[in-house]
This record gives structure tokens, sequence and C-alpha cells, in this order.
């Protein structure tokens, strides 16, 4: 008790605040999270906004980020309703760490298609392990456009298997969507990042708006997204919303 009374405290103050930290962080990115979840755009949704005479395409490839791994994020469907023009190639990028030393570079990249396949809208995955550097944006630019077109030419020939010779028409819708993309690539690559602003529902507790108010003040003081991931300045575009949770 002498040595608790002397400092002995600390630590376990140190620890009990650490803790309602991370208890805190925990709780916000999950409803954060589950709130991205039941609000993604639907394939219908997609199709409306691409076929909209309103929506301007535009050369280029949009690098969306996310945290949502399946469907679209709903800041894709605030960006569009606020600024109608969607890049020629689009594609929803969603980082995530596992936990290995090192992804080899080659099982790095996990595309598939965002249907319906003619809007050139793509979903990737890009896993790291704790000791893998992204590199400079240049570097992954490359990276992702070689391992894109080589998911392109798998999936064609995926569906023409049970093919005994590649149909001309297969072939022509490879060498369509690879010129596609290599006009795009030319016009240069904007990185879109999602600025989301959380608030409690107005009806909430006391302590549910606490919590909400402590996460906000700690992602304001955390490093940025675009520094961690060494985006150029000159070519990102921050989107702002608002998450009721």
């Amino acid at each position: 008790m002498v040595k608790f009374k002397e400092g002995g405290f600390l630590p376990l103050v140190s620890a009990i605040i650490f803790t309602m930290i991370m208890g805190i962080w925990f709780y916000a990115q999950r409803e954060r999270y589950m709130f991205e979840l039941n609000n993604k755009v639907s394939s219908e949704s997609v199709i409306k906004l691409v076929n909209d005479l309103n929506t301007n395409r535009i050369q280029g490839i949009g690098v969306l980020y996310s945290e949502l791994v399946q469907g679209i994020p709903p800041i894709f469907a605030h960006f569009i309703a606020n600024i109608p023009t969607i890049h020629s190639v689009v594609v929803f990028v969603s980082l995530k760490g596992i936990p290995i030393s090192n992804v080899a570079l080659e099982e790095r990249f996990l595309f598939r298609y965002v249907e319906p396949r003619e809007c050139k809208m793509f979903r990737c995955i890009v896993r790291h392990g704790y000791n893998d550097v992204i590199g400079d944006s240049m570097e992954f630019e490359s990276q992702l456009v070689q391992y894109l077109k080589e998911f392109i030419i798998q999936e064609s020939n995926y569906i023409s298997q049970h093919e005994t010779t590649m149909s001309s028409g297969v072939v022509e819708g490879i060498e369509n969507e690879m010129k596609s993309i290599g006009k795009a690539l030319e016009k240069g690559v904007v990185y879109m990042l999602g600025e989301t602003e959380i608030v409690a529902y107005p009806k909430s507790s006391i302590l549910h708006k606490i919590i909400v108010d402590t996460y906000n003040f700690l992602r304001r003081n955390f490093q940025q997204r675009d520094e961690l991931m060494a985006i150029p300045r000159k070519r990102l575009l921050k989107v702002g919303m608002t998450y009721e949770i």
C-alpha cells in the first residue's frame, strides 16, 4: 500500500485509460463500418449513376479508398451526387493487414469486377504484412495497373475455358479493355478519400455522444491516411460525408 500511495497507482491508471481508449476506438469503428455496410450502394444504383445523362465519364483512373471489403461505399454515391463525374476506370481499394511479416507481390492484389462489367469498375483488396511497405504512389500505380490487366486476362480465359479456341469476340474484348485502361492511365490516376464525420443520433444517450466525440478527437489527432499511403496531394480528392451512428 505504501508503494501504491507513492506512485504505484500510475501504471494501473494508465492501463485503465488506454483500455478505455481502445474500447472507444473499437466500438466507434465497428459502428462506422456497420453504417457503411448497411448503406452500401446496390448494383442497380450503380447502373443508374453511370447511365444518368447528367453524369460525365472522363478519361483517367479513379482510385477510391474504402474500409468496406464487399460492396460500394455510400461515399461514392455522395460524391457523384455532388460532382456528377466518373472516371473511365474506377477501382475501389481496401487495404487489409494480415498477421504475417510479408505478402508476396503476386498475392498482394485481389481483384474482382463490380457488376455490370460494362461500367469498368473493379474491387481491389490490397493485402500487406506488418513488415510490408506500400511504397511511393508511382510504384503502387504501376503494380495496380499491371495486376489489373492480368486479372482481366485471367477472367477472360476462365469464361472461354470450355471452348477449344478463344473466340474472336473474347480476344477483341480483352484488347478493348486493355486499350481503355492504357488510355486511362495516360490521363493519370486520381485518388479519392472519404472524409467522414461521425455524429451521434440526436436521441442518443449522453454516454454514446461522449464516446462519439472522443472518437472524433482521436481521429483528428492521428496521422492522416493520405500521409500513410504516400498519396501525392496534387492528385488527391477528399469527399466529405456525415455518418450518424
